[in-house]
């Protein structure tokens, strides 16, 4: 039904029954067809193409419902489906049947969660989540506290912010540009953060929002398996005492973007408990393992020490986008003394707050924004609906999805794991028939860093071909690791990530078998004359020695891979 241009064309509800009506079998019909798996995760078009085939144009009078209905349709047909199982190019998958009615529910009650009048059931929701998070992930319940950001970045951003201005208590009203008088009195030392070179770009765009400056982020080494290397760690930190500067920030990675790993929190939190230091996790990818103590155990010691948690259902725990988690050890009342203006049109705090007084609930004063999404009602129903129990059963299975595809590639011809996966991401290669025996036999941790630029070429030219022309989407990525003191980017592999329930073994299973046949049809025949078997070997045996250094690759490829003739690689 059409409204009117004074929008007395019907009541609301029976226009939204109307709408649900007719759109809730449109929804069903379309994750019916793309959960088995069998169609195509996105039906690709270029932008040029999509401009032509959907009108985009906006008019006086509304189109009303019958038009809406269409554009639903086709939003649905040319946006990437996460219900598919074959949906695995990012860190994310499909919501969950209660993760879209309780996205629904936000909508209908359009709440701001500032205040715990304006949300009053989001508000307690998200007190008590965060008391809940915080001792799966080893705070004191009794203390701890957090509230919800829209995203990790955001959620990593507010870490910083927070420790910034605990550290330069000052830089709330003077900024960083003191005066030279005003830096004596002050005793100004420039701040110092420090994180590793595989984490998440976030730091880097923060130290710009927040004024530390890009060149005030240190990049701290990682070892052969890309997590933080803790003696590194210490080292830049006395290097930068020395100079004069602050340290107070450190921000370690559980589950990092690329390849899943974790870095060791049990070291580096004496590092900085030695320094006086805020250490931050960022755990928006491997947060979720708080639901596995096994796994928390053994991927994140001491994790209750940490000043900062950051944690993102909306990725392993299929939470609807977007939903994320800034936890604080000593209580949410740390960020709040840090960040408050105390805005009194808004928060009307009383002179004696006691428990149960509204005021005393608001959250919103915690925050650097205002408007405030009630995101923690998507958490706490979901987690009403399965229980810890259906939370930690879906992270495991994540787990052994992981698993699964990397036996099949250890006994794979075609592939080869990059590294073992640490969760929920498995990187992988394709290894050109040409020098696949020599790859193969001399495969270890360290030869596996010196694979030259070609490696790469081949892993773009089948996932291209792939996302466009199979029923799964997956992506690929390159890294960047330390050894003695080298920097050595590493050729773009796989990377898979493993979230949704809905992927099976079998289903595992075909990845591979699309993969080869695309392999079939994008690749030619390999080139049989490469003189590479005595590189790769040399290769091995210095490996042998881990206090030699692997060179560093040119832009061009790895310049100790030696060719008889120029050409392509397979």
């Amino acid at each position: 039904m059409k409204f009117s241009k004074n929008n007395n064309g019907c009541l609301y509800s029976e226009e939204l029954e109307q709408l649900l009506t007719n759109l809730s079998p449109i929804l069903v019909e379309y994750i019916k067809h793309n959960e088995n798996g069998m169609k195509k995760t996105l039906n690709y078009e270029s932008p040029k193409t999509l401009m032509n085939k959907l009108n985009f144009n906006l008019s006086q009078e509304g189109c009303g419902q019958t038009e809406i209905l269409d554009d639903i349709v086709n939003i649905l047909k040319y946006s990437p489906s996460t219900f598919n199982p074959g949906f695995l190019s990012k860190l994310y998958a499909s919501t969950t049947p209660i993760g879209v009615v309780s996205e629904l529910l936000t909508a209908v009650l359009n709440g701001n969660n500032h205040i715990y009048l304006a949300s009053p059931v989001a508000t307690l929701a998200e007190v008590f989540l965060s008391k809940e998070l915080g001792k799966l992930l080893g705070y004191d319940p009794n203390i701890c506290g957090g509230v919800t950001c829209p995203g990790g970045s955001a959620s990593n951003n507010l870490a910083l912010l927070t420790a910034r201005n605990i550290y330069f208590p000052y830089v709330i009203e003077h900024g960083f540009c003191l005066s030279i008088d005003l830096q004596k009195q002050l005793n100004f030392k420039p701040p110092v953060v420090f994180t590793s070179m595989s984490s998440h770009y976030s730091i880097l765009k923060s130290a710009s929002m927040l004024g530390i400056g890009s060149k005030n982020i240190i990049s701290v080494p990682t070892d052969i398996y890309g997590a933080m290397d803790p003696q590194a760690l210490e080292d830049q930190i006395l290097q930068h005492i020395k100079l004069g500067n602050k340290p107070f920030f450190v921000n370690v990675t559980s589950g990092t973007t690329t390849m899943g790993v974790f870095d060791p929190i049990d070291k580096i939190y004496t590092i900085c408990k030695k320094y006086d230091i805020w250490l931050h996790i960022d755990g928006s990818l491997g947060g979720d393992m708080i639901f596995l103590k096994d796994q928390k155990e053994k991927l994140m010691p001491n994790s209750g020490f940490a000043n900062s948690f950051t944690f993102n259902p909306h990725k392993g725990l299929g939470i609807p986008l977007q939903c994320s988690f800034l936890l604080l050890r000593d209580g949410l009342n740390i960020v709040k003394n840090s960040v408050s203006l105390n805005a009194n049109y808004l928060f009307h705090s009383s002179d004696s707050p006691n428990s149960d007084s509204p005021s005393s609930w608001d959250i919103g004063d915690s925050t650097v924004g205002c408007g405030r999404k009630p995101d923690s009602l998507k958490l706490w129903l979901a987690w009403r609906y399965y229980g810890t129990k259906g939370f930690a059963e879906r992270v495991q299975k994540a787990i052994n999805h992981s698993l699964y595809l990397s036996s099949l590639i250890q006994k794979s011809e075609n592939f080869m794991l990059f590294r073992e996966p640490v969760s929920t991401i498995v990187c992988f290669w394709y290894i050109p028939s040409a020098v696949r025996e020599s790859v193969k036999n001399n495969a270890t941790d360290f030869t596996r860093l010196a694979y030259p630029q070609e490696f790469a070429d081949a892993t773009k030219k089948i996932c291209e071909h792939a996302n466009f022309n199979s029923k799964i989407s997956i992506d690929y990525a390159s890294t960047t690791l330390s050894h003695n003191g080298s920097l050595i980017k590493i050729p773009e592999f796989f990377r898979i990530p493993f979230n949704s329930p809905l992927v099976t073994n079998s289903f595992i299973e075909e990845i591979l078998v699309i993969l080869e046949n695309t392999i079939k049809t994008t690749i030619s025949t390999p080139i049989a004359d490469r003189d590479i078997n005595n590189t790769l070997s040399n290769v091995a045996k210095r490996s042998d020695d881990e206090s030699s250094k692997i060179p560093q690759e040119s832009k061009a490829g790895w310049s100790g891979w030696k060719y008889r003739k120029h050409g392509q690689f397979w």
